[in-house]
């Protein structure tokens, strides 16, 4: 099997990703893009209203390593387990444990609305849902307070 094949079978999205260069500045390329692919997710999951999705006021996100790895297949899942680790370090991502089985090793990650409205990935989903209504203040609620009463443990 050569490269083509290997892009062809992952979950590449598309030939691109995309970033801010503000959140690149502060944490890095590799935690920009990885960012603004959660971002993106549970951007998604709000416009969707996805009750499988909301929890404790928030919208997430659930993705495995493995998961990661076959949408970014240029890192390892060890390098991936770093940049995750440095965007919650950096208050960029919050990290919580909803998972119900416990045989799917998914963390389940969101965005503080801080963020969430600044984002690339706001963009390019609103001109995916033209029809749909934006959201407003999609995770502000939780926001308020930071503390995650479910958040997992390393």
């Amino acid at each position: 099997m050569n490269d083509e094949d290997n892009i062809r079978k992952s979950k590449v999205l598309s030939g691109f990703y995309y970033f801010e260069v503000k959140i690149a500045m502060k944490v890095g390329v590799r935690e920009a893009i990885v960012f603004n692919h959660i971002g993106y997710w549970v951007l998604r999951n709000g416009y969707r209203k996805s009750k499988a999705h909301f929890r404790d006021g928030r919208y997430w996100t659930y993705l495995s390593y493995h998961d990661l790895s076959e949408t970014f297949p240029f890192w390892t899942e060890r390098q991936l387990r770093t940049i995750i680790e440095s965007l919650v370090n950096s208050g960029l991502i919050i990290k919580g444990g909803y998972g119900r089985k416990l045989y799917y090793r998914a963390n389940w990650y969101t965005v503080p609305e801080k963020y969430l409205n600044k984002a690339a990935f706001r963009k390019s989903e609103l001109k995916k849902n033209k029809d749909a209504a934006e959201p407003q203040n999609l995770n502000s609620e939780h926001d308020k307070n930071q503390e995650i009463t479910h958040n997992a443990k390393n």
